[in-house]
C-alpha cells in the first residue's frame, strides 16, 4: 500500500493535518483498482485556500489534483 509519508510536503503539515491526509490516503487508495493505483498515487500535498476556506491540495502522479476536506473526503 501507499505510504503517505512519501508525499512531497507531508513533513511540512501540522500533526492534525497529517492525520487528515493519512485518512484520505486509505480511502483514496481503496477507491481505485489495482491497475489505476500507480497513476493515482498522491505525489504532493499542501495547504491551499479558495472562497470556501482552507483545504488540502493533493496532486497525483498523473497530474490530477483533488480538494481534500477536513474529514478526508475529496472532490
Amino acid at each position: 500500500m501507499y505510504d503517505p509519508y512519501d508525499a512531497k510536503g507531508f513533513s511540512n503539515l501540522q500533526c492534525p493535518t497529517q492525520k487528515i491526509f493519512r485518512v484520505f490516503c486509505v480511502r483514496f487508495w481503496n477507491a481505485w483498482g489495482e491497475k489505476s493505483r500507480k497513476k493515482k498515487q498522491p505525489k504532493e500535498v499542501k495547504l491551499a485556500a479558495d472562497e470556501n476556506g482552507i483545504f488540502l491540495k493533493v496532486t497525483c502522479a498523473d497530474g490530477e489534483w483533488y480538494h481534500v476536506t477536513n474529514t478526508g473526503e475529496w472532490y
